[in-house]
């Protein structure tokens, strides 16, 4: 086998190179055209993560810029104007005072909760039958007592609610609670609870002056109170009281309770 090799290698030896070699002066100056071009692009490297760095660094130490002040809220107009402008909404000053009581330690008492449409004091659903009241736009009801009212039949209170109504619609919801005090009067409809008008009219576009009575299956105690309904435009008054010396309430002190509230109302 290296026989045959020695002939072949010295016929390659003897042919000459496709191309003539570069002489060794042109090579040197290839290598450093190479070498400073690989120097160059080292710099800008350099150069662009250099900027990129300081951009961030200025971008961290920048502050931001303030918040936009916050603008404050306008009191062209006081809460009692609000209040008086709006019929979604009940003046307080429409609601009694303790001073409007009269003699006595009263202390506030926020009154019942109710889930009913309507407040307490009214007919129930059932004497109402089907006659629909319309919905109220303004609510605010306050409560007084003598004492505690843990047990309501231990001492005196007096509860008043005041519904707004949709112009026009506060004489159809008044409608509604004449007529289930008819409709309920002679206690047929729902056993042991009846309602007599005591007085008719005595204040405001429309009042009545109701006792509610009470009477238990079992032969108890027997409850009286009363209760006041006003109309004043587009508004509506219930006012009630409770006292248990009285054999219920006192009719004539609710009648002037109503009258007062009345008189709130329409600003005399």
């Amino acid at each position: 086998m290296s026989d045959d090799l020695d002939p072949r290698l010295a016929r390659l030896r003897d042919l000459a190179p496709p191309l003539p070699f570069a002489a060794p002066e042109a090579v040197r100056r290839r290598g450093e055209q190479r070498a400073r071009r690989q120097a160059s692009v080292a710099a800008v490297a350099v150069v662009a993560v250099t900027g990129l760095a300081v951009g961030l660094g200025s971008a961290v130490l920048q502050p931001s810029p303030p918040a936009p002040p916050v603008a404050a809220p306008s009191d062209t107009a006081s809460p009692d104007t609000a209040l008086t402008d709006s019929p979604d909404t009940v003046p307080s000053d429409w609601l009694l005072t303790v001073d409007d009581l009269g003699p006595g330690p009263w202390r506030p008492w926020p009154g019942p909760e109710w889930e009913d449409p309507r407040p307490p004091g009214w007919p129930p659903p059932e004497c109402l039958a089907t006659t629909g009241s319309p919905a109220r736009t303004g609510l605010a009801h306050a409560g007084w007592s003598i004492g505690t009212v843990a047990e309501r039949r231990a001492v005196p209170w007096v509860h008043q609610v005041v519904e707004r109504y949709r112009p026009g619609e506060a004489a159809a919801a008044f409608a509604v609670f004449r007529a289930g005090v008819g409709r309920c009067a002679g206690g047929d409809v729902i056993p042991g609870l009846t309602y007599a008008v005591v007085d008719d009219g005595f204040t405001g576009d429309e009042s009545l002056l109701v006792r509610v009575t009470q009477t238990p299956a079992d032969g108890s105690e027997v409850g009286v109170t009363y209760v006041g309904v006003v109309r004043v435009g587009d508004a509506v008054v219930t006012v009630r009281s409770y006292d248990p010396e009285l054999g219920g309430a006192d009719p004539e002190f609710l009648r002037r309770l109503a009258v007062t509230a009345s008189a709130r109302i329409a600003g005399d």
